[in-house]
């Protein structure tokens, strides 16, 4: 069984550099400043939800638009990421703006299983992709074995 390391899948061989690995890095830099800075400053924290919407959406539209991975199930599953952080965001300003403590508990609730089912999704599409990637060898060697007992005429 061979794994492969994080993205391993990127694409290499196109007009533009393979840059996903530094759109990552920048977008987790940002996101981090996004949640620190207005803090410090004391900016009101619909400014910072705003912020994650808008660094999501952004995320979002340059996934489709550069498709980094060469599998289309990849690129899926990444976009599907990103819009599973923009529910997740768009929750915490509906919790944000309630007051009501019945209200904030079901939301952080149903928060929690968002965020389990977007885990679980990921986790199901590994184990479905590995069990794909080792039927689909097991079935060359069957036919690799299969032709090899065929008598030669």
């Amino acid at each position: 069984m061979c794994f492969n390391e994080l993205w391993g899948e990127l694409k290499l061989h196109k007009s533009r550099p393979p840059i996903f690995n530094i759109v990552f890095m920048f977008r987790r830099v940002v996101y981090s400043a996004i949640i620190v800075v207005p803090l410090l400053l004391e900016i009101p924290a619909i400014f910072q939800m705003m912020l994650m919407i808008n660094l999501n959406l952004w995320m979002c539209a340059w996934l489709v638009d550069a498709t980094p991975f060469s599998s289309k199930k990849l690129n899926r599953v990444e976009i599907c990421n990103e819009l599973g952080n923009l529910c997740i965001t768009y929750m915490l300003i509906v919790q944000n703006n309630n007051r009501n403590g019945d209200d904030l508990y079901e939301m952080g609730v149903l928060l929690n299983y968002v965020i389990i089912g977007l885990f679980l999704a990921n986790i199901i599409f590994v184990l479905y992709t590995v069990s794909n990637e080792q039927l689909l060898k097991c079935k060359r060697q069957y036919k690799k074995r299969v032709l090899n007992a065929l008598p030669v005429e």
